[in-house]
């Protein structure tokens, strides 16, 4: 505080501010017969610590005041995880920010499915006896298991990739039974082939299916997830026919081959879901692929054998529906179970392959071709574990 004396005017000038209560200057005129000695200015006890303490409360400047309309900026959006006490599948989408949720989650399945039974189709019969005859359709095949693996890595609240294995290495299937003699056997090849009768007809048929996906996931509310990605599928199929006839007995091979590859889209619905350790989910796939279909066969004797191949090129379909209940164990482990369904349309069976298939040679009859437009259905259980981190 500080005092000055411009013509007869004493001013007493007070410049502190504590908190939001200014100290103000005092002015005080002096008469004729007045000094400043005779003045008493008693100044506003101070108090150093309530000094420090008010400035915590000091009101920002004017330039510090944000404007009302100002937007925030995006580093002052609240990420996944500032939010807390919102579900993660109630989070405003973020793609490719961290996630409320887990980093990774990995599903391990065990697959019980079964393969639909071939088409009605007359492969071979004795021509004496046309009901001692091998069907495509008398090849029926037991369940099979394989494996079902999957690995998600989570890309925000909203996006996830994801990374699918799975397979059956083997179904199998045999028939046998016994033609009278003084006939002969028809195979249906394209151009018939003959054997004789009197001895046993042995044959097996032997499918496997192996799958590979790369999809991504969106989130499109807190019930529903689209997808979209990329499916490799491969199915091999080999079905062999022998018949020990004396003095030539036979023995024919055909293996067909199948690879699809191509798109596909799909969605992942919750059907229930009461906010407990249960829910039960829906998903759909389908998909347009290219398939490179192939046969290769061959019929021998003890002396002599003879190969048929072809290759083509065919438009093939994938569809697939599956149902799953998951039940939470702990923060991190869910028991999973569910049936699950696949359609193939559009690929080249073993069994189809002997009405394309000429063993003569070249220019002795109708070339060999690959019958690609056949399908199959598998369908069955599947059960496992599901762990997040």
């Amino acid at each position: 505080m500080k005092a000055h004396i411009v013509r007869d005017t004493l001013f007493f000038c007070a410049s502190v501010c504590i908190g939001s209560t200014p100290i103000h200057a005092q002015v005080v005129t002096l008469t004729e017969n007045q000094s400043p000695s005779d003045i008493v200015v008693v100044a506003p006890s101070i108090e150093v610590d309530s000094v420090e303490t008010n400035r915590e409360h000091a009101l920002p400047s004017e330039h510090a005041l944000p404007s009302e309309h100002a937007l925030p900026s995006d580093s002052e959006i609240p990420s996944d995880s500032e939010l807390p006490g919102v579900a993660c599948n109630e989070r405003p989408c973020k793609s490719f920010s961290s996630s409320c949720g887990p980093t990774w989650t990995a599903t391990a399945d065990g697959l019980f499915l079964n393969r639909s039974t071939p088409a009605d189709n007359l492969l071979l019969f004795n021509v004496g006896a046309p009901s001692q005859n091998l069907n495509a359709s008398s090849f029926n095949f037991a369940s099979r298991t394989g494996a079902d693996l999957t690995l998600t890595r989570h890309l925000g609240a909203c996006d996830s990739l994801e990374v699918r294995y799975f397979g059956i290495d083997q179904w199998d299937s045999s028939n046998s039974f016994l033609t009278t003699p003084g006939s002969s056997i028809q195979f249906n090849f394209a151009t018939p082939g003959f054997a004789d009768s009197g001895t046993p007809v042995n044959s097996r048929y032997g499918s496997e299916l192996q799958n590979a996906e790369l999809n991504l996931r969106r989130r499109y509310n807190d019930w529903l997830t689209l997808l979209t990605g990329f499916r490799y599928l491969e199915l091999d199929e080999t079905l062999s026919i022998n018949v020990p006839s004396v003095p030539f007995p036979i023995d024919l091979r055909v293996d067909s081959r199948n690879r699809l590859y191509g798109g596909q889209v799909g969605a992942d619905a919750k059907l229930f879901d009461r906010g407990g350790p249960l829910t039960v989910s829906a998903l759909g796939k389908a998909g347009i692929y290219g398939n490179a279909a192939a046969q290769n066969g061959l019929i021998s004797n003890t002396f002599i054998s003879f190969p048929a191949n072809a290759n083509a090129s065919q438009t093939s379909f994938v569809g697939e529906l599956g149902f799953t209940g998951t039940y939470r164990w702990s923060n991190n482990l869910s028991l999973r179970g569910g049936y699950r369904m696949l359609w193939i349309d559009g690929v080249a069976l073993a069994t189809d392959q002997l009405a394309t298939t000429s063993f003569l040679p070249p220019g002795f009859g109708p070339p060999t071709t690959v019958a690609a437009n056949g399908d199959v259905f598998y369908h069955g259980a599947f059960s496992g574990l599901q762990y997040a981190w």
